[in-house]
C-alpha cells in the first residue's frame, strides 16, 4: 500500500510535522480532529475504535472494527437474494464487510475483492445451499470480476439438530459446557442425554426444557472417554415426539489430563532425569493413589512405572530402560480410590 499516506490536521487548521502508514488517536470528549488519508493504492483499509471496547459482528474482541473503501477503476455489484420457505439472512465474513441481508442485500465492491458470504439459519430454519454464483452449502468464497448474484436457499426444520457438542471436542468433568441444538418450530420441550459409549447406552441429564441450549455441568466419571455424545428429544404440546438427533461423532470427557509429555516429538534416553506432569479434574471419589504406565507399543501394553501415594500433579524420576529404541513411548496416569 506504500508509505506516509496519513496526514493529520490539527484544531487550529495547522498539519502535524509528519507523515504515518499507521495511526492512533486519543480524542477527548467535545474535540475533534482531522485526518487527510491519501493512499496510494486502492484497496479496503481498517479502522478500529479501541476505547469503545466493541466488536463488529464474527470479530474478536479489542475495537469495532470497519473498513474505509478507497475505490479502484472497476467496482462490480453483488446482489444477494434469499429463497425458500425458511428464514435467515446472508453476511460478508470478515473483509470488506458490507452485505447484511437481512435488510443490506446488495453492495459494490471493488474488483477482485474476495468476498466470502456466510449463511445464518434463523433458530427453526436450516441452510439448504447456494445458487447462482456459488453452490455448495458452506461458506460462499468469490472473486469480483463481474456482477454477480448469489442465492441463498432456506427451508424450515423438520427435526432436531445437534449443532455442539458435534464431535472432536475436549470436555473436562466438573466443568459447564453449552450444549446447543435447534429444533422445529412445533417442538415446544426437550429432554437431553449424555452417552459414555457411543450411544450403546444413554443417561438422562435433564428433561422438560423449552429453551435451545443448556449448560450442562459435565458429571464425574470412571475413566477418561473418547466415546461420548449427546442426545436431544423434542416434544410438542401434546406430549408427542417430534424429532430427535445426537453428536455426529463422539466427543471426549477428560477425568485427567497428563500435561507432560503431551505432545508426540519428545525425546528420552534410559537413565536421564524427566519429569511426568497431570492435571486432574473432578473425580467420583477422592484420590488415594496415583499409577504412573508407560507403553513402547503405543498403548498395547503398559508397564507400572511407579505408584504414589495421594495424587501429587508431579512425579520426578528417570526415564526407564529398554530393550530397543521406540518411537511409540507413551505415558499414562490412573486415579485410584
Amino acid at each position: 500500500m506504500g508509505e506516509n499516506y496519513f496526514k493529520v490536521i490539527a484544531e487550529d487548521g495547522n498539519e502535524y510535522p509528519y507523515h504515518q502508514n499507521n495511526l492512533a488517536l486519543i480524542v477527548a470528549a467535545g474535540q475533534t480532529k482531522d485526518v487527510l488519508f491519501t493512499p496510494n493504492n486502492s484497496g479496503y483499509y481498517p479502522i478500529f475504535d479501541r476505547k469503545l471496547g466493541l466488536k463488529n459482528y464474527l470479530q474478536t474482541m479489542g475495537g469495532m472494527l470497519a473498513y474505509l473503501r478507497v475505490k479502484s477503476t472497476n467496482e462490480f455489484t453483488l446482489n444477494v437474494s434469499k429463497t425458500g420457505t425458511g428464514a435467515g439472512k446472508v453476511i460478508v465474513s470478515g473483509i470488506p464487510g458490507g452485505i447484511d441481508c437481512g435488510n443490506d442485500c446488495t453492495e459494490t465492491y471493488n474488483e477482485n475483492t474476495v468476498i466470502r458470504l456466510k449463511a445464518i439459519p434463523d433458530i427453526n430454519s436450516i441452510f439448504v445451499g447456494w445458487s447462482g454464483g456459488c453452490t455448495g452449502n458452506g461458506d460462499c468464497e468469490i472473486t469480483l470480476s463481474s456482477n454477480i448474484t448469489v442465492i441463498a436457499n432456506f427451508a424450515p426444520l423438520t427435526n432436531i439438530i445437534v449443532n455442539n457438542p458435534n464431535g472432536g471436542e475436549i470436555l473436562k468433568t466438573g466443568s459447564n459446557y453449552l450444549i446447543k441444538w435447534q429444533a422445529p418450530s412445533n417442538a415446544s420441550r426437550f429432554s437431553i442425554f449424555y452417552s459414555l459409549n457411543n450411544g450403546s447406552s444413554w443417561n438422562l441429564i435433564t428433561k422438560n426444557i423449552t429453551r435451545r441450549d443448556y449448560f450442562w455441568n459435565i458429571p464425574a466419571i470412571k475413566n477418561n472417554t473418547k466415546k461420548a455424545k449427546i442426545k436431544v428429544i423434542g416434544y410438542n404440546t401434546s406430549n408427542a415426539q417430534v424429532g430427535i438427533d445426537s453428536s455426529d461423532l463422539p466427543f471426549s470427557i477428560e477425568v485427567v489430563k497428563v500435561t507432560s509429555p503431551d505432545i508426540s516429538g519428545f525425546v528420552f534416553t534410559s537413565g536421564s532425569p524427566w519429569q511426568i506432569t497431570w492435571e486432574t479434574f473432578m473425580t467420583i471419589q477422592p484420590v488415594a493413589s496415583t499409577v504412573i504406565q508407560y507403553s513402547t507399543n503405543g498403548g498395547l501394553t503398559w508397564k507400572t512405572l511407579v505408584t504414589l501415594t495421594g495424587n501429587p500433579g508431579s512425579y520426578s524420576g528417570v526415564v526407564p530402560s529398554v530393550t530397543k529404541t521406540t518411537t511409540k513411548g507413551l505415558v499414562r496416569v490412573l486415579l485410584r480410590n
